[in-house]
């Protein structure tokens, strides 16, 4: 039966596998000067995770997405079967980008990697079931770094049964 954890680590592990490494490009290339590509962010380990450390920015630059536990509760508890607790876990994810397009680029890959049937089958076999995107909101904050910084939060309704342990 899954706990909070295990919840946590599936729901990471949805979005990275769903969200496109990124492509660094040469900015000479869009003029006619060079052609080809700078870098490529090869592992979404380290720019795709739980909870936020501003020391990600010196070491990773942008984009960065976050995952954080929005609250959530026991939703029903079976008084007559010890075994069926269902909670509702609410996460937040943050994504931050450098631009408009990059932002919105990632917010549709990860909606789309979270609700594609398929997927949203996979993390149901796991034991999370997602119920619905509850909010989304853009801001800009201009405090995080010496540029725009564009962020999405969008926040998750999901549900998991455990056992009777009320307190997981």
């Amino acid at each position: 039966m899954p706990n909070k954890e295990y919840v946590i680590s599936a729901f990471i592990n949805a979005i990275r596998q769903n969200v496109d490494d990124i492509e660094q490009y040469n900015i000479d290339q869009e003029i006619g000067l060079e052609s080809g590509d700078i870098g490529f962010r090869a592992s979404k380990s380290y720019w795709i995770d739980y909870g936020w450390d501003r020391e990600r920015w010196a070491d990773h630059d942008l984009p960065q997405i976050s995952v954080w536990d929005a609250g959530g509760g026991v939703e029903v508890e079976d008084k007559r079967e010890e075994s069926a607790v269902l909670h509702r876990m609410n996460f937040r994810v943050d994504i931050m980008a450098t631009g408009r397009n990059q932002k919105n680029l990632l917010a549709a890959q990860v909606i789309r990697g979270l609700y594609y049937r398929p997927n949203r089958l996979s993390l149901k076999r796991s034991g999370v079931n997602l119920d619905k995107l509850m909010s989304e909101s853009d801001v800009v904050r201009e405090e995080l770094l010496p540029q725009e910084v564009y962020v999405k939060q969008m926040t998750f309704r999901t549900f998991y049964r455990s056992s009777g342990t009320l307190g997981v």
